[in-house]
């Protein structure tokens, strides 16, 4: 059973939640039944990246954002205690939506490179997943290596990061072809957001994750990799137009 302590903070609400061993820290905002979105944060970052957005959009949406195992103020347990992979650390933090809260369906939004942590989630609890929206996310090995080249101050312990990179160096194109099919085979509704001048994971044209997915919705804003800070109000109004028109 998942066992959490409430604090509030300016509309967000803070917690810790306990799952398989592991504490999770969790911000939510917006209330039960509304649709519901489990925001995952980049390496680089924590979920408090989120907060902005969560303001806009938690008068129409139930908003959770929890720091991923081994970052932020979630436990960090050693890479032998835990066994840090994408499809681990995506179920975890989906366990918060299902268990916790008994959220049966959410759309999933995954910032940089917790893109790879969102396809491998889906790839393991497809059915409760119900759309995704990629923000200068990694999809494939180049960008991936690009977004965690500098380990970040509020990484796990135990090198779980160059665990995660040489898990995907050494099947970075069966995970891409395993996704995308995945995708494919469900029918997923998916939203890519990327910046136009993002020089981690390419403009445009450079993308893979429109190349691959042609029937994604794509929206390039003026912005640099950091799209989120830059365009936090016009993302908002994206993803409100994104999910309000898929079915219930």
């Amino acid at each position: 059973m998942a066992a959490a302590a409430v604090f509030e903070k300016t509309g967000i609400r803070e917690r810790f939640v306990s799952w398989n061993k592991e504490r999770m820290f969790v911000r939510e905002a917006g209330e039960p039944g509304t649709p519901a979105i489990l925001l995952l944060h980049d390496f680089s970052t924590t979920s408090e990246v989120f907060v902005p957005l969560m303001e806009l959009l938690s008068d129409r949406y139930r908003l959770v954002a929890p720091d991923l195992v081994g970052f932020g103020r979630s436990g960090r347990p050693s890479e032998a205690e835990f066994g840090y992979t994408f499809g681990r650390l995506g179920c975890y933090a989906s366990t918060i939506m299902t268990e916790d809260l008994g959220i049966e369906s959410y759309a999933v939004y995954a910032q940089g490179s917790s893109g790879p942590v969102a396809l491998g989630a889906f790839n393991e609890v497809k059915s409760e997943i119900s759309a995704m929206i990629m923000q200068s996310a990694a999809w494939s090995l180049d960008p991936f290596e690009r977004l965690v080249a500098a380990k970040a101050e509020g990484a796990p312990t135990s090198g779980a990061v160059s665990r995660l990179l040489g898990f995907f160096r050494s099947k970075s194109w069966y995970f891409k072809d395993v996704w995308s099919h995945a995708i494919r085979s469900y029918e997923l509704d998916v939203l890519v957001l990327q910046g136009e001048r993002d020089d981690v994971i390419g403009g445009a044209e450079e993308g893979e994750m429109p190349a691959t997915l042609p029937h994604a919705k794509t929206v390039i804003f003026d912005a640099g990799h950091d799209v989120l800070t830059e365009r936090t109000s016009e993302i908002a109004s994206e993803i409100h137009a994104f999910l309000s028109k898929l079915e219930p």
